[in-house]
């Protein structure tokens, strides 16, 4: 087993840029260990996480919870006395929970500059609207963000945001590598072949989410 000599969790949920910042982390080959995602519950149900703890990961809050109540900060601490976490999280909760239920009805992460076909797809698609999975949906968005606010508190980390990332990422990946006491490697550019999927329904139900928010008095 190669040694951990940067050991870094990146703390985030579904849609908020992790699977992107993950990769350009791994494109500088300045870490013995990918950032890859843990704790699903094919890899706990293998037995992953037995006698290992990952050095350099990515995780989901939604994949955290399988494991939080036997793998606890102190578990992991313990694992890696130095890991340093960084929370990458989105401004818009709105924003977030519609992105997300696009995701959750379509089974489109991402989809590169050169698919143009699935690009037109993803744009004139259409998916109802249920009020009610919207609002579970936005509610739990909270309190996963709150779980992890709660997780970190009293903890060094570093936080990032998923709007100000996706506009300047070299100047996030320059930010974590001081944050990490390294150095970037001269010449290092962010690749970025991935476009930011976009549908007009995304607005009207932004529009609708935020209406019910208020006339229901949640968050």
């Amino acid at each position: 087993m190669k040694e951990c000599k940067t050991p870094a969790w990146i703390l985030t949920n579904q849609r908020s840029g992790s699977t992107f910042l993950s990769s350009l982390l791994n494109s500088t080959k300045q870490f013995s260990f990918l950032f890859n995602e843990h704790f699903h519950e094919h890899q706990i149900e293998m037995g992953y996480y037995k006698n290992w703890i990952p050095c350099n990961a990515k995780i989901l809050k939604t994949h955290y919870k399988n494991v939080s109540d036997v793998i606890t900060k102190g578990v992991i601490k313990k694992h890696h006395p130095d890991v340093k976490f960084i929370l990458l999280r989105r401004r818009d909760p709105v924003a977030h929970t519609i992105s997300q239920y696009f995701h959750r009805h379509l089974k489109i992460s991402f989809i590169k500059k050169n698919q143009v076909r699935k690009i037109k797809k993803y744009e004139n698609t259409t998916i109802p609207f249920n009020q009610e999975e919207i609002i579970n949906l936005y509610k739990s968005t909270l309190t996963f963000w709150n779980n992890w606010d709660n997780f970190l508190k009293g903890e060094e980390h570093i936080s990032l945001i998923y709007e100000n990332f996706i506009k300047d990422p070299f100047r996030a990946i320059k930010r974590i590598f001081g944050y990490l006491e390294l150095q970037l490697p001269e010449g290092w550019e962010p690749k970025n072949n991935i476009v930011k999927l976009e549908n007009p329904l995304k607005e009207r139900f932004k529009k609708k989410l935020q209406n019910l928010i208020k006339t229901n008095n949640i968050g």
